[in-house]
């Protein structure tokens, strides 16, 4: 069951990445969220899933920041040739550094601790396993005015006894000084494609 242990978990873990602009010349770290994400997985349309998800960033210095987040993704998959009904439910917690590269632009690396939960039904057989794991993450974030920040960053995961790299993009529009959407993008070595809409409230 290697194959479902994975699929959504490099989509998940996405879902922390990206953060929005308080003020215009360096975007803010200091945000909590609720949002809807969406996973294809593989080329091949082998079958999906979604869910709800939750994350926050928190500074504790000027060059150091925390976040934390849980997201839900259910679904079914085509699993040689049968269907595969899953639920993965994975918790993450990290340690960030930032610092600007312009009046605009920030750089960011994050270490983030994770749990993943999987329920999942194959055959008329019920499954059910866990995991806890790690990520790496670095990207870049700038500010294309007042209103509008792009993001790109890179992520590698280890878990459940293997490594997936995924890339990513975002977009955040600001409605307001204390609120925000999000778009992000993401796609992981394995090709599946998680996508992720958020409401933030800023502070």
């Amino acid at each position: 069951m290697k194959y479902l242990k994975k699929i959504c978990a490099t989509g998940l873990i996405m879902t922390a990445v990206n953060t929005l602009p308080a003020l215009a010349e360096q975007p803010s770290y200091r945000y909590v969220a609720v949002g809807y994400n969406h996973v294809n997985i593989g080329d091949d349309d082998l079958g999906s899933a979604d869910g709800l998800l939750f994350n926050a960033n928190f500074d504790l210095a000027k060059n150091v920041f925390v976040r934390a987040g849980t997201a839900n993704a259910e679904g079914s998959a085509d699993y040689y040739g049968y269907d595969l009904d899953f639920e993965q439910t994975m918790t993450n917690f990290g340690l960030g550094f930032k610092t600007a590269l312009s009046e605009t632009a920030s750089f960011y690396g994050v270490v983030d601790l994770l749990r993943i939960d999987v329920d999942s039904t194959f055959d008329s057989e019920s499954e059910s396993d866990k995991d806890t794991g790690n990520a790496i993450e670095i990207g870049v974030r700038n500010m294309m005015s007042n209103q509008f920040e792009l993001s790109a960053n890179i992520a590698r995961l280890d878990a459940f006894d293997d490594t997936q790299t995924q890339l990513g993009i975002g977009a955040t529009f600001l409605l307001g000084q204390s609120a925000g959407v999000s778009l992000n993008l993401a796609r992981d070595d394995a090709s599946d494609v998680t996508t992720s809409f958020e409401l933030r409230a800023l502070f």
